[in-house]
């Protein structure tokens, strides 16, 4: 005897599909937000080497949308996801606006440029990024994996700094780097957080 059934079952599916497509912007994964979650960090900087704790504290605003606030022993980011494009409203101690788009997680390779005002240091200044985004390879905990390399360089009238960051899926930052013509600023390298 074939048991029918009830039209609530039947509308389940598509109400699941809409939910994962609403919920599940493809690239997501490249930097997983959600509250709670923490990185820790082995850092070189102008300080000397270091650890550094990072955690999504909570939610914030990033321009119009919401997203979160992470906090950590430098000071405060705020990210979202619009769609599958992450944005950074602050980020290494700069306030960007509009938001700075940093990473594309529906594409490999990809080329962008934001046109905005930064404020940094109680300055606030007109700035170009120049932005390209391609497949890497990154060294985690002494072997090499697949990462998707951003490297964002910004260009105010004062000078221009570039920022390189290798993403991994299911784990957000392994590496980054800023440079200043040819010197190194900051290194963080992932000790803990997979």
């Amino acid at each position: 005897m074939r048991r029918s059934h009830p039209a609530s079952s039947r509308l389940l599916v598509p109400i699941c599909l809409i939910l994962v497509a609403v919920g599940c912007s493809p690239g997501r994964d490249l930097f997983p937000l959600e509250v709670g979650r923490t990185w820790k960090y082995s850092v070189v900087d102008v300080y000397g080497p270091r650890m550094a704790d990072v955690r999504v504290a909570g939610k914030a605003r990033v321009g119009d949308r919401m997203g979160f606030e992470l906090v950590g022993d430098d000071g405060a980011c705020r990210l979202t996801w619009d769609g599958s494009t992450l944005l950074a409203s602050e980020f290494l101690g700069t306030a960007y606006h509009p938001p700075l788009p940093i990473l594309r997680g529906d594409v490999e390779n990809a080329r962008w440029t934001w046109r905005g005002t930064i404020r940094h240091a109680g300055s606030v200044v007109p700035a170009v990024v120049q932005a390209s985004q391609e497949p890497s390879s990154a060294e985690d905990l002494g072997r090499e994996v697949s990462t998707i390399k951003v490297a964002l360089t910004v260009q105010t009238a004062g000078g221009s700094f570039v920022v390189e960051t290798h993403y991994r899926s299911g784990v957000g930052v392994l590496r980054q780097e800023v440079r200043r013509g040819d010197t190194q600023t900051l290194l963080l390298t992932l000790a803990a957080g997979r």
